[in-house]
């Protein structure tokens, strides 16, 4: 005789099976929301929240180890689970503790619908307070106010449909069970099954989510990396050739934080003035900004995370208005205004002094290389300030504030620095390892120094032994990169190091102290091992 258990497990069983069905379409919904109107996915409001205060170490050891698709897997996962496991689970209680009898007729009784009602709006709620800071991010840059409001209304849409999903599933999965247990006239106990049955319905329940969950998992990975994970980390190479003044837009260095970078839509974008200004309000079209004196300058960013060997460098020429044109037009700041604030469609926050801002001549641009910004270097309009590191420069800006006090933007919030950019010298040609001809070649490189300028890049071929001067190119701008250029007559044979470093326009030599670029840029000699034969 097959061993009968004593306990009730279908509405456990029922209350995963409906959390994992909730979970699936309620992600289905979320996924279809952030394509219909540009609003925020749960895991990227989990992301905008914790990423600020996760410190760069970690970060970066994430970044490494694990890589954007296992964040977004892990995230999106975690969204199920906790559906499926501890709402599903949460509300079978509740409507057990009701004395629901689920699963007697299709639609749940009334006090079911009352128990789905409450985790929706407990949810909302929490939702809504726990990611305030993060809701105005969205997909297609509205300003700041819209894409909250569009951000709140779509979570509550998202949970109202998990929410409806899970009555309805958690009672029709009971519905066969009911019905046993009506056709035998009450003598059977519902969830009195065999051993046997537990273990099969269970085997196979757990298959099922693991094929079905894990494929769409990956699929929803896929198709949400499939572009920023195309360009993200780009860098400009030169290969064969030494690099031009000017980066190629195609070949512009990028990197984002995004899972997916906003793709704003000019209909619906704006940018907010706010804070400590005279004339608070926002531009409702790029043209209304476009009428502001127009300034086209070549101006060069480098990323932070820009090493000795790495290629996150670029320059291109930008046409926009200056920053402090626009602050003009809005009226002026007022006293006791010191510090700017920049927001982005993505939720990404920028902060400097404002006097600083101000005097690097710091601009808005929508034009760069001659065309309009791309959507990975910030569609429609996105700010330059020259002299920092490109983390300060904002992509997809739809916010200014003025205040009076420090504020700590996302980059600050992980211990990344604030000051301005490293002197940087590089060897693009000839390669390491190459080997060069006792003939001679020419070697080629890039200075930069922020603002500073470049004064002097000095060559050695043995380690830092001896320096010889370099031939410079005129910079574009003072805000550029300079090209140099240094023939290497009759090379002995043998092994050689090649070094380089920079002189800054202020006299100051590059440091030879070697420092990683986290957190506050890299410095040190760029040294480039070749064989003379």
């Amino acid at each position: 005789m097959k061993r009968r258990w004593n306990f009730d497990v279908t509405w456990l069983v029922a209350a995963l099976a409906a959390g994992f069905i909730a979970s699936t379409v309620g992600i289905a919904a979320m996924i279809a929301l952030r394509f219909l109107d540009g609003s925020t996915t749960i895991p990227e409001l989990v992301g905008e929240r914790i990423l600020p205060h996760v410190s760069y170490t970690v970060l970066l050891y994430l970044l490494h180890t694990y890589g954007k698709v296992h964040g977004t897997g892990m995230s999106l996962l975690g969204q199920w689970a906790t559906g499926t496991v501890v709402v599903g689970i949460l509300y079978a209680l509740i409507v057990r503790k009701l004395g629901v009898t689920s699963g007697r007729t299709w639609l749940p009784e009334s006090r079911a619908w009352l128990a789905a009602a409450g985790i929706w709006l407990v949810s909302w709620v929490l939702s809504v307070i726990v990611f305030w800071p993060a809701l105005p991010a969205n997909l297609y840059g509205y300003p700041e106010a819209q894409g909250r409001i569009i951000t709140i209304l779509n979570l509550g849409l998202v949970l109202g449909i998990f929410s409806v999903v899970l009555a309805m599933a958690y009672n029709a999965v009971l519905r066969p069970w009911s019905a046993a247990s009506t056709e035998s006239g009450g003598t059977a106990r519902p969830g009195t099954i065999t051993r046997r049955g537990i273990l099969i319905q269970s085997g196979t329940a757990a298959v099922a989510v693991l094929l079905f969950g894990g494929g769409v998992v990956d699929i929803l990975i896929r198709y949400f990396l499939s572009r920023s994970a195309s360009y993200d980390g780009m860098g400009t190479f030169a290969k064969n050739a030494p690099l031009t003044a000017i980066t190629p837009t195609d070949q512009f260095y990028v990197v984002t934080k995004n899972v997916l970078d906003p793709s704003p839509v000019l209909e619906h974008w704006g940018l907010d003035v706010g804070g400590l200004i005279n004339n608070p309000g926002q531009y409702g079209s790029l043209a209304a900004i476009q009428r502001l004196p127009n300034v086209i300058r070549p101006v060069t960013l480098d990323c932070i995370s820009n090493s000795l060997t790495s290629n996150l460098i670029s320059t291109a020429v930008w046409r926009g208005v200056l920053l402090e044109d626009v602050l003009k037009d809005r009226g002026g700041v007022k006293t006791g205004a010191n510090r700017i604030v920049l927001h982005g469609a993505d939720g990404y926050t920028s902060s400097l002094p404002l006097d600083t801002v101000l005097a690097h001549k710091s601009l808005l641009v929508w034009e760069m290389n001659g065309m309009p910004l791309p959507p990975h270097h910030g569609y429609p309009l996105r700010a330059l300030i020259p002299g920092y590191y490109g983390e300060k420069s904002m992509k997809w800006i739809v916010g200014i504030e003025l205040l009076d006090h420090v504020f700590q933007d996302f980059y600050e919030g992980q211990g990344w620095s604030s000051k301005p950019s490293e002197t940087f010298s590089r060897i693009d040609l000839p390669k390491s390892g190459s080997t060069i001809h006792r003939s001679g070649t020419t070697l080629h490189g890039i200075a930069f120094a922020g603002i500073r300028g470049i004064k002097v890049v000095e060559v050695s071929t043995d380690g830092g032994k001896t320096w010889s001067r370099a031939t410079v190119t005129p910079p574009l701008s003072a805000q550029t990169w300079v090209l140099w250029s240094w023939h290497w007559r009759m090379p002995s044979a043998g092994t050689h190091t090649l070094t380089v470093r920079a002189v800054d326009g202020t006299g100051t030599t590059q440091t030879s102290a070697v420092r990683a670029p986290a957190p506050d840029g890299v410095t040190g000699w760029h040294k480039v091992p070749v064989h003379v034969a």
